[in-house]
């Protein structure tokens, strides 16, 4: 629900429950206020303010969906109407076709990773075309606009995955490089007077074959420190996973993180 009449950036969510979410203390949000807004102010939990939307654009959206030559209209249109209410749009391509991990936000139907050579020119071309009308930019360029700005902080997401760079790494390489690279990296947007940082995503799993317990520890200790130095914290990939090392809950309850 939006309010349409004079702040358009203030909204309430509605749950599956019938109930509005509404924020008990800063931590904590439940879903359990009843009835329309009484006000907009900010006096009223209930009430939010949005003034960020991620756009996850899929290969399938993009060519396939709405085809290439609607497609730059629906993504400008949807820029259009959120620069109206004064909320900024991030874009990214998070789908390609045929799947790159199998996985379901891969925009794999079958749980199949089909991706592969002969997909490839077509990402590139999916790619081009998002960064020939919103780009090119350099990521660091958002350091000292951000700087200016109240209320900011830069999240970044930090993987021993993912990258070939990894595959042959062993256990120290992996724990030296997060003291190193990562460390190197984290401090980059961890400007003095500027906005604050955040690693949002981490996870104690990687490439290494038939690492030990202890491996495990090291490197999740590794993290923590380094990770530690965010000036507005980290957060672990999931609470709960069924993935083990990617759970937070399992690796304490394996001691392999230390809260």
């Amino acid at each position: 629900m939006r309010n349409t009449d004079d702040d358009p950036t203030r909204v309430r969510f509605q749950a599956s429950n019938g109930q509005f979410l509404q924020a008990q203390s800063e931590t904590s949000v439940t879903a359990d206020c009843g009835g329309s807004a009484a006000s907009w102010e900010d006096s009223d939990p209930s009430v939010f303010i949005i003034n960020i939307v991620r756009t996850l654009q899929g290969e399938y959206q993009i060519t396939n969906g709405y085809g290439p030559d609607k497609a730059p209209k629906v993504l400008q249109v949807s820029i259009e109407q959120n620069m109206q209410y004064g909320i900024k749009v991030i874009v990214d391509l998070h789908a390609a076709q045929g799947s790159q991990n199998g996985n379901e936000h891969s925009g794999a139907r079958d749980g199949f990773q089909e991706w592969g050579d002969s997909y490839i020119q077509d990402t590139v071309a999916v790619i081009d075309f998002l960064a020939a009308r919103l780009g090119p930019a350099d990521p660091n360029e958002l350091l000292s606009f951000a700087s200016n700005l109240n209320g900011v902080v830069i999240d970044v997401h930090y993987y021993n995955l993912f990258s070939d760079m990894f595959t042959n790494m062993n256990a120290q390489q992996n724990i030296d490089f997060i003291h190193n690279q990562r460390s190197s990296d984290l401090s980059t947007v961890t400007t003095t007077n500027g906005p604050l940082s955040f690693v949002g995503e981490w996870t104690a799993e990687w490439n290494v074959k038939e690492a030990s317990t202890e491996d495990y520890q090291k490197f999740a200790k590794a993290q923590q420190e380094v990770y530690g130095r965010a000036t507005f914290g980290w957060a672990y990939w999931a609470y709960k996973c069924e993935l083990p090392h990617w759970s937070l809950k399992w690796n304490i309850e394996n001691n392999i993180i230390h809260p």
